[in-house]
C-alpha cells in the first residue's frame, strides 16, 4: 500500500502546531528565570523578616542575661569588700594588742585606728602609675566600704538592763544629748552651729517637755514586763494599734517608728547617735561631739574640743586623768550617773557597695571582733543585701 500523503489542511495545522511549540520553547526559560527570581526574593524577604524577629526578641533577653551576670557579679563583690573590712577590723584589734609592735610604731596608736577606718576600696584610690601588676585585675565595677565603730553610739536594747546603774546611764545619756545645744561662741564654725541650733531648738520645743515619757516608751519597747516606769500598764499606750509592746530587745533601729510617741521628725534625729547592738560602752575616741558633751553637765564645747584634738586615748584612765588634770573638772563629772566607757571597739557595722554596670548590690552587716563562731569567723549578728 502506499503510504497515505497529508493533505493540505493538515500541513497548515502540523506547520501551526510546530510555531506553537517553538514559541512556547522560546519564551519558557524567561518565564521560569521570573519565577524563580520572585520565589528568591519572597524566601529573603521571610528571612530578613524572621531575623529581625529574632533580634528583636533576642535583645531584651541579651540584655536580661547581661544585667544578670552583672548583678550576680555586682553581689559577690559587695561580699568581697565586706569580707576584706572584717579582716582590717579584726587585724587592727590583733596589732592593738601587740606590746612589741606599739613600741615598733613609736607610740603613734593613731595609726592603728585608720587601719579599721580605712574600709575596702576598689578601685584602689592612687594613681594608675603607681600600680604594678603582673596581670590585669579580673574585679569589675567599683567597690566601696565603709567601717562605723557601734560603740561610738548609745545602744538603745542597755535600757531593758538589770544593771540599775547602766539604766540610769543610757536616760541620761539620751536626755542629755537630746537637751544639748552647741556654744555658738567656741572655736566652732558660728553660721554651722548657729543651723544646727535652730533646727534642734525647734525639735525640742515639740519634745522637751515629754522627752522623759518618751524615754519611757522606748524603755517600755525592749524591757520584759508589762509595767511603765511612772506607774500604769504598757500596753495602754497601743489600744489603736493592731500590736503592742514588743517587750523584748529591738533587732534594728527601724522599730523606733513604732514606739508610741515617737514621729519622723524625732526618728532622724536620733538615729544617727542610737544603735541595737554593743555591750552599751562608749567609745571615747570614737564618739561625736554631742555624745561627748552629754557625758556630764561639767562638759562645755571647749572641753569637747580639747578632748577630740587630744584622743586616742590608749585607756580610760588616760583620758579620766586628763579631764581632771588638764580640763581642771571634777573627778565627779562622770559619776552621777557613770557612763561606762572604752577604748577598744568590739562591734562593727560594714555597709560594702558594689557597682558592675548598671546593678548595684549594697550589704549591711554587724560583726562582733571579739567572739567568733564555729568556723572561726568574727561572730554576725546582722546581714542584709540591697
Amino acid at each position: 500500500m502506499s503510504a497515505c500523503r497529508p493533505t493540505g489542511r493538515s500541513r497548515r495545522l502540523g506547520v501551526k502546531a510546530d510555531r506553537t511549540r517553538l514559541s512556547t520553547i522560546a519564551r519558557t526559560p524567561h518565564e521560569k528565570g521570573g519565577v524563580a527570581f520572585m520565589i528568591v526574593l519572597s524566601v529573603l524577604a521571610i528571612i530578613m523578616i524572621l531575623l529581625t524577629e529574632i533580634g528583636i526578641t533576642s535583645r531584651p533577653q541579651k540584655t536580661t542575661l547581661n544585667a544578670s551576670v552583672d548583678n550576680l557579679k555586682a553581689y559577690y563583690s559587695a561580699l568581697s569588700g565586706f569580707k576584706i573590712s572584717s579582716l582590717l577590723v579584726i587585724a587592727h584589734a590583733r596589732i592593738a594588742q601587740n606590746e612589741p609592735l606599739k613600741k615598733l610604731l613609736g607610740g603613734q596608736t593613731a595609726i592603728l585606728d585608720e587601719l579599721w577606718k580605712m574600709g575596702f576600696q576598689y578601685p584602689l584610690p592612687i594613681a594608675d602609675s603607681e600600680i604594678v601588676t603582673s596581670e590585669p585585675s579580673a574585679l569589675e565595677g567599683t567597690i566601696s566600704v565603709r567601717n562605723e565603730d557601734l560603740s561610738s553610739k548609745i545602744n538603745l536594747n542597755t535600757l531593758a538592763s538589770d544593771d540599775e546603774d547602766q539604766l540610769k546611764a543610757t536616760r541620761s545619756l539620751l536626755k542629755n544629748y537630746f537637751l544639748s545645744l552647741h556654744d555658738t561662741s567656741s572655736s566652732q564654725e558660728a553660721a554651722e552651729t548657729q543651723e544646727f541650733n535652730e533646727k534642734k531648738g525647734t525639735l525640742q520645743k515639740q519634745y522637751s517637755h515629754n522627752i522623759d515619757v518618751i524615754i519611757d516608751n522606748i524603755q517600755d519597747w525592749v524591757d520584759e514586763d508589762n509595767s511603765r516606769p511612772a506607774g500604769g500598764r504598757e500596753t495602754d499606750l497601743y489600744k489603736e494599734a493592731p500590736y503592742g509592746p514588743k517587750n523584748a530587745p529591738m533587732e534594728t533601729i527601724s522599730e523606733l517608728h513604732l514606739i508610741f510617741g515617737i514621729k519622723d521628725d524625732l526618728f532622724d534625729f536620733l538615729e544617727p547617735a542610737v544603735t541595737v547592738y554593743g555591750d552599751g560602752n562608749i567609745n571615747i575616741n570614737t564618739a561625736s561631739f554631742l555624745l561627748i558633751k552629754s557625758l556630764s553637765p561639767e562638759l562645755q564645747d571647749r572641753h569637747v574640743e580639747q578632748i577630740i584634738q587630744k584622743r586616742p586615748f590608749r585607756t580610760v584612765k588616760e583620758f579620766e586623768e586628763f579631764v581632771t588634770n588638764q580640763l581642771l573638772l571634777s573627778a565627779k563629772f562622770n559619776k552621777e550617773p557613770k557612763v561606762s566607757l572604752t577604748t577598744e571597739p568590739s562591734f562593727f557595722k560594714i555597709e560594702s557597695v558594689a557597682q558592675v554596670g548598671r546593678s548595684v548590690k549594697k550589704i549591711n552587716a554587724i560583726i562582733d571582733r571579739e567572739n567568733f563562731d564555729t568556723n572561726g569567723q568574727p561572730m554576725l549578728y546582722y546581714f542584709q543585701v540591697d
